[in-house]
């Protein structure tokens, strides 16, 4: 619920938005609301005979919103059972249209500033079918937040597992993304079309990254169990 409190002694209710689904996480970048549950399709909804009871919906005052298909994504590695469901809303002006977007298939990580949405999932890949040799993987979409929605900008399958989320560099665009793999790390950089840009990989073979910060154009990665190597990157 949004109140304008700029009177203290009389808040003014503005807006209520309800969601469907369990929250995931939300965040507030300049004057847009990012709000990210999860919704579940239930083995009812998966029989009944009305399709939109799959499709998620949001309500901006009581007025309920069902999606379109083209504010739908379908994840294609082994997608899961249940819709990722992004609302972005600017709360300087009640009035604007609420972008969505609703991703099936899910995704565990999900990043979200004022200009991007990019969500991480990890699959398992079956490199050959004679002598399998299992592989993991991420596969990381970015989606454009713009003044007419929320758009596909591109995907990227990095090798690994995500080892220290996702973040941006909103002015250059591009992503930055640490994954494990083997019992190496290896990082990529990724531009506003989720091609490759640059990156390093067998970072800290053995060691187990303990954090990680982006300041400006570095990376700063610690590891070891007493957390006593540092790792600077430009």
């Amino acid at each position: 619920v949004h109140y304008d409190i700029s009177d203290p002694s009389a808040p003014v209710k503005l807006r209520e938005h309800a969601q469907e689904g369990s929250y995931v996480s939300s965040g507030l970048y300049g004057n847009k609301l990012s709000l990210v549950t999860q919704v579940e399709i239930s083995p009812s909804a998966a029989k009944s005979e009305n399709g939109n009871s799959l499709i998620p919906s949001f309500a901006v005052n009581g007025e309920e919103t069902r999606l379109t298909a083209e504010e739908l994504f379908i994840a294609v590695n082994d997608p899961e059972a249940s819709f990722l469901f992004i609302t972005v809303t600017d709360i300087a002006d009640s009035q604007k249209s609420v972008g969505r977007l609703a991703i099936l298939g899910s995704g565990k990580e999900v990043y979200c500033s004022e200009y991007t949405v990019a969500v991480a999932r990890g699959f398992v890949s079956v490199d050959s079918d004679d002598k399998p040799e299992h592989s993991s993987l991420t596969e990381i979409y970015r989606f454009e937040i713009g003044a007419d929605g929320i758009s596909f900008a591109g995907s990227y399958i990095a090798k690994g597992t995500l080892a220290g989320g996702i973040s941006a560099d909103e002015k250059s665009g591009n992503l930055k993304v640490l994954t494990n793999d083997l019992g190496a790390n290896n990082f990529y950089v990724l531009n506003k079309k989720m091609e490759f840009v640059s990156g390093l990989t067998g970072i800290f073979p053995d060691e187990k990254i303990r954090s990680i910060k982006y300041i400006g154009g570095n990376a700063y990665f610690v590891a070891g169990d007493d957390s006593e190597k540092t790792l600077i990157i430009d």
